[in-house]
């Protein structure tokens, strides 16, 4: 083969390397994700948590989206290229029996049944919320975040267990959720908790004194949590 076809071949080769080069640069531009505007990150944030935005700041890589829930006013940290939710931090807290009732309302739109107890505790910098349901399929237990989203679930068929059990056996509710049950029941200062066993029946009495100076008594079933009735006194 002459030295000039070698130069040709060579030179043929080089070009084709050169444009499949620019070809693949020219599909990549193409491609590529366009980074999000601020409005789009704004509109992905409302979407996803369904609350108000009040503030959208931005940096070289992100935006921070101030948002406010029923439950409070909360930052979020929303990258620019992905998209990605990095960070999400609440900067205030509603009050407390507020944020009760927000839970409880999000959970009464997905959940068929009776709302018997929210208990409010926390881990670290984050607030999660324990909600006891009764519904006909048996007694289910939720932890949801401070921002109503549902993190466990638990469900456990109703039995009533046999009388000659031992009290743990017979107690489907703690001293806590009898505390939460009567607290929405009576409003008031909770004075005393007390596990009763009566015909073979166990309950709790939850003694409340209100601001009025009466006291009231609450009996609660210590199998389903049911209200069985309150007593008054002067």
């Amino acid at each position: 083969m002459s030295t000039k076809k070698i130069m040709r071949i060579v030179a043929s080769l080089g070009v084709l390397v050169l444009l499949i080069v620019l070809i693949w640069q020219v599909v990549q531009s193409v491609t590529a994700a366009e980074p999000l505007s601020k409005n789009e990150a704004a509109k992905q944030v409302e979407d996803q948590y369904n609350g108000t935005i009040v503030q959208v700041d931005e940096s070289k890589k992100s935006f921070v989206i101030t948002i406010e829930l029923d439950t409070g006013k909360y930052k979020v940290v929303v990258g620019k290229q992905t998209g990605e939710i990095s960070n999400m931090e609440r900067l205030t807290a509603n009050h407390p029996e507020q944020n009760k009732q927000e839970i409880k309302k999000k959970v009464n739109q997905k959940y068929k049944g009776e709302v018997i107890s929210i208990t409010e505790r926390s881990e670290g910098e984050q607030t999660f919320f324990d909600v006891i349901v009764r519904g006909e399929n048996g007694q289910t237990t939720l932890t949801l975040s401070e921002t109503g989203e549902v993190t466990e679930e638990q469900t456990v068929p109703m039995e009533e267990p046999a009388n000659d059990k031992k009290e743990d056996a017979n107690t489907r509710i703690t001293k806590e959720q009898a505390r939460e049950i009567a607290k929405n029941q009576v409003e008031g200062t909770i004075e005393d908790v007390e596990y009763e066993e009566e015909d073979g029946q166990f309950f709790y009495l939850v003694d409340i004194e209100r601001d009025d100076d009466l006291e009231a008594t609450v009996s609660i079933n210590a199998i389903t949590g049911e209200v069985i009735g309150t007593g008054w006194e002067d």
